[in-house]
Formats: C-alpha cells, sequence, structure tokens
C-alpha cells in the first residue's frame, strides 16, 4: 500500500490427504472398506530457485474414528516437519 512491495518466487500450499490400504479379508459387511482411515492436514511453504524447488511442510497426523468419535475435535499427533529440495509435481 505505501511501498510496492513483491515477494515473489515463494508460495504457499494448505494440504488434506486421507486414505488407507486394505486386502481381501479386510471387509465390512461384504464390501471392502477399512476398518480404519488415516488422515493428515498441514501447511506448506515453497521458494523456486530456479532449476529446483526448496519446500518445508508441517503436518498432523490423525485418526478418522477418534475425530468422529471426539465429536469433530481432532486429538492431532504431533507434527512431522519435512524439508526437500526437487521438482514440484
Amino acid at each position: 500500500f505505501p511501498l510496492p512491495l513483491a515477494i515473489r518466487y515463494i508460495n504457499g500450499a494448505v494440504f488434506a490427504d486421507i486414505g488407507n490400504a486394505w486386502d481381501r479379508s479386510d471387509q465390512v459387511g461384504g464390501l471392502p472398506l477399512p476398518r480404519k482411515v488415516y488422515a493428515g492436514v498441514g501447511f506448506g511453504c515453497r521458494m523456486d530457485l530456479g532449476m529446483f524447488i526448496l519446500r518445508y511442510d508441517r503436518g498432523w497426523p490423525l485418526d478418522v474414528g477418534e475425530v468422529f468419535a471426539s465429536h469433530g475435535k481432532p486429538p492431532p499427533g504431533p507434527p512431522v516437519n519435512y524439508f526437500s529440495l526437487g521438482a514440484e509435481f
């Protein structure tokens, strides 16, 4: 507003991931559904360094069953920090 300030080549990210893997023995009512579903939520920062992208992410693991059992108040696990250097995909 008073000064032209531009922070170029720095971006942010917010993410959520949910999933699980199962096999034929993991069924509910004859349907191949996992008994436990896991999730993770977090945020991150990306910095373009020309040939590479420096990435920092901080995420919290969640157990979806515990989230529903606690009436929507997720008991997050300890945060996990990720640093990586590479291309965005």
